[in-house]
């Protein structure tokens, strides 16, 4: 008998454990009960990196990973920070969040809800930063596998760097418009409101199109903007230019071609043809073979080509001068130019 192991009270002697004895019985008991709950939760493969572990390489990974409890609205991951573990859905709901745009033109869209048995935070495998904002929608148990555990289990799996590595290739290949207009790099989506941006990026029609493409000419009537979502392009456009002859003393003109811009990843252009009715400002031909954006002028609902924005695009395009209505129309004050 000692203090450690309990004491001995009545007449039968009958052995009661001590708190200390209790308690590590306790922590014992949940641990294990939380690992059979990890491992019964990641032999769902519920994703892609879990479908090619092994049922001993599952039950390995269950045994070093820890569950966390969070409360509604709490933040797991944050869009851009560096993460050191896996994580898995034990119970409970959660809400992936894309982060599009930068600074006070930043926009956050729901994209999709885990749920029992859903993975998130690979990125964390390959020392990349989170892609999406994981927060939870009540209370909710999330296990944690810390990369050196995961490394130390997996071993030199190439494998499973192939399947991580193939899909945020993926997503990388196909950005969404909201992630593109969210930049705001023309006039139109500049004084466009957060909810008028996600709105308008579900108009928004990709168009795959191979080099020497062309987009428009200048001159031509319009009824459509364009967003390079990838690849790139180039804006020409003629200007006339009234001379003297010196030896003649002639008044002549003489029509030149000018590049004004080369229009690269995000860059939208012909703004004003789709919301002021203006003529193509520039010919656009494309670079290479490239994914763009097509936004028509009758997919454009009211509520987004208001009033209010068609005045607001007024007053900016007839302040110009000009001389540098086209400099200004085809985006050379943007900090990409």
């Amino acid at each position: 008998w000692s203090r450690k192991q309990g004491r001995r009270e009545g007449r039968e002697g009958r052995w009661t454990p001590s708190r200390a004895t209790m308690s590590s019985t306790s922590d014992m008991d949940e641990m294990v009960e939380n690992r059979k709950k990890i491992e019964k939760v990641l032999q769902q493969r519920l994703s892609e990196l879990l479908k090619i572990l092994t049922d001993r390489e599952i039950r390995n990974l269950s045994n070093k990973g820890k569950i966390h409890r969070f409360d509604k609205d709490q933040v797991i991951s944050a869009h851009g920070e560096l993460g050191d573990s896996l994580k898995c859905v034990v119970s409970g709901s959660l809400e992936a969040s894309s982060i599009y745009g930068q600074g006070a033109n930043e926009i956050s869209q729901r994209e999709l809800t885990l749920g029992r048995g859903n993975t998130f935070g690979e990125e964390a495998i390959l020392d990349m930063p989170c892609v999406m904002t994981v927060k939870a929608l009540g209370p909710c148990e999330v296990c944690y596998i810390h990369v050196q555990h995961f490394r130390s289990v997996i071993g030199k799996n190439a494998d499973v760097n192939a399947v991580l590595r193939s899909s945020l290739t993926w997503q990388e290949k196909h950005k969404s418009p909201l992630q593109i207009l969210a930049q705001r790099k023309c006039k139109l989506l500049e004084i466009m409101s957060d909810d008028a941006i996600k709105t308008l990026s579900k108009e928004v029609e990709k168009m795959y199109i191979e080099s020497d493409t062309l987009l428009c000419s200048q001159g031509d009537d319009g009824d459509s903007m364009f967003i390079i979502i990838k690849g790139c392009a180039r804006a020409t456009c003629t200007r006339s230019i009234a001379f003297q002859d010196p030896t003649t003393k002639e008044n002549l003109t003489k029509t030149i071609e000018l590049e004004t811009q080369v229009y690269k990843e995000g860059d939208a252009f012909e703004d004003a043809c789709v919301a002021l009715g203006q003529q193509r400002i520039a010919t656009v031909l494309a670079l290479s073979g490239s994914c763009v954006g097509v936004l028509k002028r009758e997919s454009m609902s009211r509520a987004l080509i208001s009033n209010e924005l068609i005045n607001s695009m007024k007053q900016f395009y007839e302040g110009s001068s000009s001389e540098t209505f086209i400099a200004e129309a085809l985006m050379l004050r943007s900090p990409s130019a």
